[in-house]
């Protein structure tokens, strides 16, 4: 008895015996894969999809700063709509090794100008939700980034 081609049935102990070897009825099937041209232009097209998503995240994060760049520094008291999710974002995007460095640059640029006008209230605020290992990393980071000559001389 010929088998229809094409049709693959998983072998299970139950499926396969002696007796379906013996007559020809036993099917095999792989787990392994093979690399051809669909499986090759399949992850070329992934690739360049997930190329494509990251300059789009990248475009938008760099809106974002611009937009939060025209805020910083500001007074205290500053009644901005949105400030808190500001600060939330320079934080966000001021952490090591997640964000390309020019990025993360950009934002602790604008997190130390805040804080070296003295208005820093809301960062404050914002930074007491963060767990402790995350605070300690970014104050460290932002600690390095403050000229200690400049303010040594006050």
């Amino acid at each position: 008895m010929q088998r229809p081609l094409g049709r693959l049935v998983p072998v299970t102990p139950s499926t396969l015996s002696l007796d379906s070897l013996a007559s020809g009825n036993a099917t095999v099937s792989s787990a392994s894969t093979f690399t051809g041209i669909g499986s090759l232009s399949g992850k070329a097209i992934f690739n360049v999809g997930k190329l494509t998503l990251k300059a789009i995240e990248q475009v938008i994060i760099s809106r974002r700063l611009s937009a939060i760049a025209t805020h910083f520094p500001h007074h205290a008291g500053a009644k901005l709509p949105g400030l808190t999710e500001m600060y939330m974002d320079l934080l966000e995007l001021s952490r090591p090794e997640l964000y390309p460095e020019s990025i993360r640059i950009r934002a602790l640029q604008m997190l130390v100008a805040q804080i070296a006008s003295r208005s820093s209230e809301t960062l404050v605020k914002v930074l007491s939700n963060w767990p402790v290992v995350e605070l300690c990393l970014i104050i460290r980071d932002i600690a390095s980034r403050i000229d200690p000559i400049r303010f040594y001389n006050l």
